[in-house]
């Protein structure tokens, strides 16, 4: 029964994702087939790469929901260099990677040097700054069309998947690897698990939070300027009030990532990516309201989180030794020890 209930726990997002695409495939005739799977996963490259930044700050221990009010930013800003400034597009797209990385490394600082705060209401916080400087900024205007250049990589592809696809693709690759085989990624790790111990193992806790927050404003830059690419069309509307860092926030906690941080991985978080892109693609083909899809993703945020806070509550309790069996083991430690001399 125990292995039962280890294998459903292990392998939960999976068995979810199985039940929804059967469920969908009764429902709708045009769900499980090749152009629809094609589709949902060159439409989604952008949320790929999103999560993946966002699940590595919460793996150490981290949030950030100002994240759409700085793809809002960093997208009107490039919009009116490439636009109506006429730059190259190669270089904007380099000066929007920095403005991300400078975002989130702003937003890094502030939770770093005020201690006490909370990042969760700092971020919103900040959100509404990034939020109302790009309404400064654009005026409220809408950009449109981009230059061909900077929309290659979302409208060209091989084999059916766009470059921005394979470009998702190596970026979780590489994620994975630095998470779970570098001595960075064990830091990462160790902050967001326990950052007093961290500290004092000589980890310099303050230094992993504002890389990690860094890492995921440039992550959400970059997915922007996909998301920017893919619509040829950008406004400080569209992007502030797209919703991405909850929806984000929620695949990577049906994908394993805790909340608490210090622990999940990035394949993990792949499937909870799936998992919520599945219920969207299954419940827009089976035609259910676009509002109805809003209360079923809440409800789902709020049973990840429930299972979440269950599984850390359970995972404290498997750490404590009740009484009763520290005094056991006392007591056979000091029994055995007592046979070791009487046998020498």
């Amino acid at each position: 029964m125990n292995k039962v209930k280890e294998f459903l726990l292990r392998n939960s997002v999976m068995i979810v994702m199985l039940v929804l695409i059967v469920i969908f495939s009764f429902m709708s005739p045009y769900f499980l087939t090749f152009g629809n799977i094609v589709n949902l996963l060159n439409q989604n490259s952008y949320f790929i790469i999103a999560a993946i930044g966002l699940g590595v700050l919460m793996i150490a221990g981290g949030i950030d929901l100002s994240v759409a009010n700085q793809m809002s930013l960093m997208g009107v800003i490039i919009a009116i260099l490439m636009i109506e400034k006429g730059l190259s597009p190669v270089l904007v797209m380099v000066l929007g990677l920095l403005i991300g990385t400078l975002l989130g490394f702003i937003n890094g600082m502030l939770i770093t040097r005020i201690k006490g705060v909370f990042p969760l209401i700092l971020t919103i916080a900040m959100g509404n700054v990034y939020n109302g400087l790009s309404f400064m900024i654009s005026n409220a205007k809408s950009y449109r069309p981009f230059p061909e250049t900077f929309r290659y990589m979302a409208t060209h592809g091989v084999l059916g998947l766009n470059y921005d696809l394979l470009l998702a693709i190596v970026i979780l690759f590489a994620a994975e690897f630095v998470l779970k085989k570098t001595y960075l990624g064990r830091k990462i790790y160790a902050t967001g698990g326990n950052k007093d111990a961290a500290r004092l193992s000589g980890i310099n806790i303050d230094a992993i939070q504002l890389f990690a927050y860094s890492l995921c404003g440039f992550m959400f830059a970059l997915a922007g300027m996909d998301l920017i690419a893919k619509g040829n069309s950008v406004s400080s509307s569209t992007l502030g009030s797209s919703g991405v860092a909850f929806t984000c926030m929620t695949a990577a906690i049906i994908g394993g990532i805790s909340f608490m941080g210090g622990k999940g991985s990035m394949f993990g978080l792949i499937a909870g990516v799936f998992v919520i892109q599945v219920l969207g693609n299954g419940m827009q083909l089976a035609g259910w309201g676009t509002y109805l899809q809003y209360v079923v993703q809440g409800a789902i945020l709020i049973m990840a989180l429930s299972f979440d806070a269950i599984k850390y509550s359970m995972a404290k309790k498997g750490k404590r030794i009740p009484p009763a069996q520290k005094n056991q083991k006392t007591e056979k430690t000091d029994h055995h020890d007592k046979e070791e001399k009487l046998h020498v």
